[in-house]
């Protein structure tokens, strides 16, 4: 993916607002919604252990970045939309709902994890860390996150 950053963001330099949400959403229905009703994994995304997965999500985290949080994703709100969509990812888990194959709505591409993910994204970063070790401990522990991941890919 690294080699493909510096594209990735001369491209998101020269789009407009309107036409990144519009990529997001796209790219969302393509990567989420698409794989669900095919009952395929259409561009081999291996349930979000690949390099165009982590570029959609990088595009994702890029119009946050470049354009802040959205004002209607109030704390409590994205709080109640976390612990609803784990409840049911949950049991649908456990086999309490028997929503098809339980891999294809808790995967890390599920629409649901993508919800889930963009909930706790709003509710911390509204965070206001104060201290220099906490920053310390957040920061490096951000840096370790990153590489389990790359553990389990490899």
């Amino acid at each position: 993916m690294f080699p493909f950053l510096p594209l990735l963001n001369k491209g998101l330099q020269f789009i407009t607002r309107r036409q990144h949400l519009i990529t997001i959403v796209f790219l969302f229905v393509l990567t989420t919604i698409l794989p669900i009703l095919g009952d395929r994994d259409i561009f081999e995304l291996s349930s979000g252990y690949s390099c165009i997965w982590l570029m959609v999500m990088y595009v994702f985290g890029a119009y946050f970045k470049l354009y802040g949080i959205p004002k209607f994703a109030h704390p409590l709100a994205c709080l109640g939309i976390f612990l609803a969509a784990t409840t049911v990812a949950w049991a649908q888990k456990v086999g309490f709902i028997p929503i098809g194959e339980a891999g294809v709505l808790i995967g890390y591409t599920s629409p649901r994890m993508v919800v889930m993910a963009l909930s706790l994204l709003w509710l911390f970063a509204r965070v206001n860390v104060r201290g220099k070790v906490c920053g310390f401990v957040i920061t490096h522990l951000g840096k370790a996150t990153f590489g389990v991941f790359l553990v389990h890919v490899g």
